[in-house]
């Protein structure tokens, strides 16, 4: 399976004008400090093009990737960009849908629009509180501090699917162990979950037969070995978030404004607020904090 990696080079037509032979060059390592890396691509600019798709098929979805802007005799004309890695997990509008939704085909407003969807994709996010999709890691540490009900259950941001390990210490920086899995349980119960929802948090019984039966007061002394996040981005929230963009785009005719009305003096009145509807429906999906 190849890897999709996207390279934004920022001013490609001014790079041309400083050397008519400019490219970038995309580098992988399998870690961060490319102490070895290999050349994947190099890819001559083309002047208005800011964005650029390539598929690795020997990355991973560990690999790590950089890349920097040269001249024909493979001269470096920048430095390194920063080192980064592919996340693989599925966007929540993507630039297809947007497109479908608008009836085009054309790719002439492409790099437009991934900015817009990029950003209304990241505001979704930050308004719930976590991706709402798989997550690509398997372990996560906790504060045994955080828990509620005298310690006993424990809420999950972004709510976990399936548990492996419950590993736990007394203390901040003491020795864990593994509690017992019958003496814990995932809630709320299956049938209160719509489909491809996790769980939302981890809950010691009333009697337990293992070493653990709460969750001791603590930083990092919580370790959660499992699958976490969404099963899929819900099919509401991608209907929901490519409408979003969709808006965005059409927004742009009046002066990337959303406008709601006007004041008494005949002034635009401009919104840049979520819809009232998208809210109630973002609302449903936010990280619960009550205890």
């Amino acid at each position: 399976m190849a890897i999709k990696v996207l390279v934004f080079v920022e001013g490609s037509a001014d790079w041309i004008t400083y050397n008519a032979n400019a490219r970038f060059r995309l580098d992988r390592d399998t870690t961060a400090a490319f102490a070895s890396s290999t050349e994947v691509v190099t890819t001559v600019l083309t002047s208005g093009t800011e964005r650029y798709e390539v598929f690795d098929t020997s990355g991973t979805s560990t690999s790590w990737y950089r890349w920097r802007i040269e001249d024909a005799a493979d001269v470096a004309l920048s430095a390194w960009s920063v080192g980064w890695q592919v996340l693989e997990s599925r966007p929540i509008a993507t630039l297809a849908d947007v497109k479908q939704r608008l009836g085009t085909t054309s790719a002439t407003d492409d790099d437009m629009l991934v900015s817009i969807i990029g950003g209304v994709n990241d505001a979704f996010t930050a308004y719930i509180g976590y991706y709402p999709g798989p997550s690509t890691d398997t372990a996560r540490t906790l504060h045994g501090k955080d828990a509620v009900w005298n310690g006993h259950r424990m809420w999950i941001v972004g709510g976990v699917r399936s548990i492996t390990t419950l590993a736990i210490a007394g203390s901040t920086g003491g020795a864990t162990s593994n509690a017992t899995a019958t003496d814990y349980i995932l809630g709320p119960h299956a049938s209160y979950l719509r489909p491809g929802e996790p769980y939302h948090y981890i809950e010691f019984v009333d009697v337990t037969t293992g070493s653990w039966g709460y969750f001791p007061h603590g930083y990092s002394n919580v370790v959660i070995t499992g699958y976490f996040g969404w099963s899929s981005v819900p099919a509401e929230l991608v209907q929901r978030a490519t409408l979003e963009s969709v808006r965005h785009w059409k927004a742009r005719a009046t002066g990337d404004a959303d406008v709601v009305g006007s004041d008494e003096f005949g002034n635009q009145i401009i919104s840049y607020r979520f819809p009232a509807e998208l809210r109630r429906v973002l609302d449903r999906y936010r990280y619960p904090v009550a205890a």
